[in-house]
């Protein structure tokens, strides 16, 4: 039996239970009646036209964590990173530009990748037809939005008052500032570095004095493949120097991108090429903590009149705190040959960054020295990864005839 008092009375255990249900039960009946009295949305004009017209309603758009690629239309991750620690290559080439009767190619390399105020990217690469004439194109990268021409924004005319005869590899500034870097051939075989500014969509020359040259006896004279980037509160630019079958990675610094300074050793620490050996074609990316640098490693065959008679290259990349000293480790290899019939000797003058939404390197493949054609290899984010077809475009017939032809 149980005890009570006149201030506490026994409890019903299934009183809560009764409440509980009530208040289901109300809840219950409000969302009926609000079904019962609200109409739904009208169709949109757009579901109202595909429904008159028998045609399915607009598929809603991927989720925000997904893309579609306007090359290839299939899905992919958007994951991008700043350094992938490994890249996959597509089969087939990225970017190829061909004669009219698809039987003149024209050689490409070093492809730098440009994002427009629309968002669209853009590549600015090198070129150099079979006669040896060379200059600067633009090229536009998303198909959906027209592909046109490879368009010549810096041919050897532009640059006659500086009496350039080969015009090189270009660096464009990391800020927005319009600003850009070229190498150049002169006469007399020297290769410096020029200064350039956009104007009216066209690279124009920023001042007749080159803003590097060499200055160490083994720089052989000769500047090579510029990149720039800012790390550390200072401008870095990094480029190779040396003769065509023997360079080394070296540096050039300053404080705003204008007043440019050489270092006198190289970047490579403790590590000098050898005979028919070339470090170059460096890309450079700041995370912010540290210097993300990819470059490319070459071994050159020559005959006994020093012509070259095969080349093989491959990607390194490296990682540092210092810009000034970095340590060569040969398992860093980022990228080889071999994996398609176009790209079976060389890859090399690589550019890391966004294309399509992902994170990716454009880089010049061939089976020679003398060959050009840009590939794609997709960065390992932490995700799949597919593979992007060729984007064929149109020669550039509009710069024939200007400036000197001559062999690079």
């Amino acid at each position: 039996m149980t005890s009570t008092t006149p201030s506490q009375e026994p409890r019903d255990p299934s009183t809560p239970l009764r409440w509980l249900g009530l208040a289901l039960a109300v809840a219950l009946g409000g969302m009926l009646a609000w079904a019962l009295t609200t109409k739904p949305p009208a169709p949109s004009t757009t579901q109202v036209q595909a429904q008159a017209q028998g045609t399915p309603e607009p598929v809603p758009p991927a989720p925000a964590q997904l893309a579609t690629s306007p090359t290839s239309g299939q899905r992919h991750s958007a994951a991008t990173c700043a350094a992938p620690r490994t890249f996959e290559a597509a089969a087939k080439p990225y970017l190829v530009v061909e004669e009219s009767q698809g039987e003149q190619r024209w050689y490409l390399r070093c492809p730098r990748l440009m994002r427009q105020d629309d968002g669209s990217m853009e590549a600015l690469v090198r070129y150099q037809d079979q006669q040896g004439l060379t200059g600067l194109g633009l090229q536009h990268l998303d198909p959906a939005g027209g592909l046109g021409g490879l368009e010549p924004v810096l041919t050897l005319a532009n640059l006659a008052a500086v009496q350039a005869e080969v015009v090189g590899c270009a660096a464009l500034s990391p800020e927005d500032d319009g600003r850009a870097w070229v190498s150049v051939q002169r006469e007399d075989r020297s290769r410096v570095i020029h200064a350039l500014r956009w104007q009216n969509g066209q690279l124009r020359l920023d001042g007749a004095e080159p803003v590097l040259s060499a200055t160490q006896d083994w720089m052989k004279d000769r500047l090579w493949e510029p990149a720039v980037v800012r790390h550390g509160g200072e401008w870095l630019m990094y480029m190779r120097c040396g003769s065509r079958t023997r360079g080394d990675l070296c540096l050039a610094s300053s404080p705003d991108g204008q007043r440019w300074t050489m270092e006198p050793t190289r970047v490579l620490s403790g590590i000098e090429a050898g005979k028919n050996e070339v470090y170059g074609a460096p890309w450079a990316v700041s995370d912010g903590e540290r210097l993300h640098l990819w470059f490319a490693h070459k071994r050159y065959q020559t005959d006994d009149d020093g012509e070259v008679t095969d080349v093989r290259s491959e990607i390194h990349h490296l990682s540092t705190k210092d810009p000034r000293a970095i340590e060569l480790r040969f398992e860093s290899v980022a990228l080889a040959p071999g994996f398609a019939d176009w790209a079976q000797a060389m890859v090399d003058t690589p550019t890391v960054g966004t294309v399509e939404g992902r994170t990716a390197m454009l880089y010049r493949g061939g089976n020679s020295a003398k060959d050009g054609v840009i590939g794609v290899a997709w960065g390992d984010c932490g995700s799949r990864e597919h593979g992007s077809p060729t984007i064929t475009t149109k020669s550039l017939k509009s710069t024939r005839g200007q400036g000197k032809s001559t062999r690079d």
